[in-house]
């Protein structure tokens, strides 16, 4: 038994570290183009990039990660066997609580992200528009873009590259592995801490959806439930309830009957989403011991899945271009603050 153990934790590692440097060569791929991409067009177009930064950074984002990126991880993950996973209905009252718990795996980790980048951020000085470059972003971009990208092709591209692709491949060597690389996987890719903890802990809950119904088109759907609802219904009542608040003025003596709607409507929003967020949790801590997962490979424990699938040499690569990420994210705000005093 222990020297099945000890195989089984090397054929995870090995697996591990093959799909953590193709991994890495994607995130390599989709920042190097993002990168060139915007230079190149910074330098033929400035005005216009400056006068259309959102459109510019969502058509970024589908040439690199949609376009480019997933038929480079595609290729590169082809040839390492894949497992069929058994295929699951889910019924209607499971359909929504799991849109339920996502919901409030989603608002608790976006506190917890935010509270992690205020504490990381606020020490130097950065007011609310460079805190919230990525809030900004959505305030300004148009809702078919949004929706478009964002609700649409992101659910639908990230989940292939995420899901189905990663998991596949992993999910014979341990569900619990499987599932542990996809979470973290998923959400160092967002590149921030704002999102990193919200994105890890939806990456965990639809990658365990995944592996026990078989189905990407069922996380496809959560995913897209998701960002419809935070990156197109949310952006357009806070843009509708900004305008109102912008032309009521100080005293709010402007506010016309248009702008109270917009106002009732965003706020009853909100409420609706705290709503589902509180349930969300709720319905999570009711259902944990559903959670379950099948008997780990040869013996070995979670423990031990986590040592072999994480600290694998292709692993380690794939997190060097993260921390890249994450480093182009918060560094220039802190050398600003230094290089102005």
């Amino acid at each position: 038994m222990e020297t099945n153990s000890t195989e089984a934790k090397d054929y995870l590692k090995e697996i591990a570290g093959k799909m953590g440097w193709r991994y890495a060569v994607f995130a390599v791929v989709v920042i190097g183009i993002q990168l060139l991409a915007s230079r190149i067009l910074s330098a033929l177009a400035p005005q216009w990039i400056e006068a259309n930064v959102s459109l510019v950074q969502f058509l970024l984002v589908i040439f690199s990660v949609d376009m480019i990126g997933f038929p480079v991880i595609f290729i590169l993950s082809k040839k390492i066997p894949a497992a069929k996973l058994e295929k699951h209905n889910m019924g209607f009252g499971k359909l929504i609580v799991c849109v339920l718990i996502g919901a409030g795996i989603c608002g608790a980790g976006m506190i917890i992200g935010n509270i992690f980048h205020f504490a990381l951020m606020l020490p130097f000085g950065v007011n609310m528009e460079e805190v919230n470059q990525l809030g900004n972003l959505m305030l300004g971009s148009d809702a078919f873009i949004r929706i478009l990208t964002v609700g649409i092709l992101a659910p639908i591209f990230e989940e292939l590259i995420f899901r189905k692709l990663l998991i596949d491949r992993i999910v014979k060597h341990g569900e619990f592995a499987a599932i542990l690389m996809s979470g973290l996987m998923f959400g160092l890719f967002h590149g921030n801490f704002s999102q990193f903890f919200y994105a890890t802990g939806l990456g965990l809950f639809w990658a365990f959806i995944y592996i026990k119904t078989g189905k990407i088109w069922y996380t496809m759907l959560f995913h897209m439930i998701v960002n419809l609802s935070s990156s197109v219904v949310t952006v357009y009542l806070s843009q509708s309830y900004l305008q109102a608040i912008s032309t009521a003025g100080e005293d709010m003596s402007g506010l016309t009957q248009e702008g109270m709607l917009a106002m009732f409507l965003y706020l009853g929003w909100m409420g609706i989403l705290i709503v589902c967020c509180i349930a969300g949790i709720i319905l999570f801590i009711v259902n944990r011991k559903k959670f379950y997962l099948n008997a780990n490979v040869a013996g070995m424990s979670k423990k031990e899945m986590t040592g072999s699938a994480l600290s694998s040499k292709g692993m380690i690569v794939y997190y060097i271009p993260c921390i890249l990420l994450f480093l182009m994210v918060y560094i220039p705000t802190i050398v600003n603050f230094f290089t102005d005093r």
